[in-house]
């Protein structure tokens, strides 16, 4: 019995420290998230990361911002406009510790609406467009998330769609969490991986029916890490600058597309009213056959050596 009673004792210690590692790290983690948007938020990041479900608490209603007041059940229902507005404020807040965005030409949260929201918000409709009923909320994965455009964007003005966001790079990821939780976005999830360890994982390979991607790569990189989530039938909208540029990534690419089972199916272009930036473009790809199992290839090895 005295060893019985030893060995307890031994695991109920082992467990404690454990258990006091753990806060530590999430406490850490909250700590870096404060310090980056500016508000306190009391969340278990552990614990948000390890929920069975991507999409805990989807209602599919309009997002709403939680008050930063003594009621912290008060919420204030904003209309797109002021939705995005708010969003934009956050990121550029965020910037200021961590940079996701060019500091240099957005030093304003009005700069970075016009260069980053608007140009992103025309992709809603391209996507509506090109898909059809979106109404039961569809599944979008955005690669290369970064700042979070266009993924943030399109979680804002459609609370019905499902957003996940993959990045790379884990500061990133904790703004795109902040900012989501700041926002009160109910349909996201955020990701930290690479897209060519990632995109070889069940429940991601060949799991989404649109995929998105902006300011990642050109399109012949693009395709080798973003068509391997498209599910056969799905959609890839790819972001891409003027007509004259996304054309020469189109021919460039071709192979590449075809070699992912991927067909292009159209080049959009998009009015963002915004002079300096003119008519942008995107490419909208189909996937009609299923991704050789050898791509993506290694890290880095899509960016330095593209088919």
């Amino acid at each position: 019995p005295s060893m019985v009673v030893l060995v307890w004792a031994m695991a109920s210690l082992l467990f404690s420290f454990r258990s006091d590692a753990s806060n530590t790290r999430a406490n850490t983690r909250a700590s870096f998230i404060n310090k980056v948007i500016g508000r306190k938020f009391f969340v278990n990041f552990a614990q948000l990361r390890s929920l069975p479900n991507h999409y805990a608490c989807l209602d599919g209603k309009k997002p709403h911002m939680r008050q930063m007041s003594s009621n912290a059940n008060e919420y204030d229902h904003l209309d797109e406009t002021e939705c995005l507005t708010r969003l934009s404020k956050l990121i550029w807040r965020a910037n200021e510790n961590v940079n996701i965005v060019s500091r240099k030409s957005n030093t304003s949260p009005e700069l970075l609406f016009q260069q980053h929201v608007l140009d992103c918000l025309p992709l809603v409709d391209v996507i509506q467009e090109k898909v059809g009923s979106l109404d039961s909320g569809i599944r979008i994965l955005d690669v290369g998330s970064g700042g979070g455009f266009p993924a943030l964007v399109l979680a804002a003005v459609r609370p019905e769609w499902k957003i996940t966001m993959l990045e790379a790079t884990s500061k990133k990821c904790d703004v795109l969490t902040s900012v989501s939780i700041g926002m009160d976005l109910r349909n996201t999830k955020v990701q930290a991986g690479r897209a060519e360890d990632i995109g070889h994982q069940f429940g991601w390979r060949e799991s989404f029916p649109v995929v998105t991607a902006r300011a990642v790569a050109e399109l012949r990189t693009l395709a080798e890490l973003c068509l391997s989530f498209v599910e056969v039938g799905g959609l890839m909208f790819a972001m891409k600058g003027p007509v004259e540029q996304a054309e020469m990534e189109m021919k460039a690419a071709e192979k590449a597309i075809e070699e992912m089972g991927g067909k292009i199916e159209d080049l959009v272009e998009i009015d963002a009213n915004m002079k300096e930036l003119g008519l942008r473009t995107v490419v909208v790809i189909r996937k009609v056959s299923s991704t050789p199992s050898k791509y993506p290839r290694g890290v880095g090895r899509p960016n330095k050596r593209p088919l």
